[in-house]
């Protein structure tokens, strides 16, 4: 349904829990990374901020497992 949007359509970056960057900050960003060759920071910063998001779920397992495993064999 929201594929039809533009990018930075306030409405399909929160359907698609995606940072709402536009078209045109996308292309400005991308004249900083041609002449450097490193990551524009805010593109960076949104990279880094969806992988900790998709990567959470994991990590509260993990916690969950050794928090089991504490209270099983008691904290030692």
């Amino acid at each position: 349904m929201v594929q039809w949007l533009p990018k930075g359509s306030a409405f399909r970056a929160a359907v698609r829990q995606e940072n709402r960057i536009t078209d045109v900050e996308e292309r400005l960003m991308d004249i900083p990374e041609a002449l450097t060759g490193k990551p524009h920071p805010i593109r960076k910063q949104a990279h880094d901020a969806q992988r900790a998001k998709q990567r959470a779920p994991a990590a509260d397992r993990v916690r969950q497992r050794m928090a089991a495993r504490a209270k099983r064999y008691g904290n030692k």
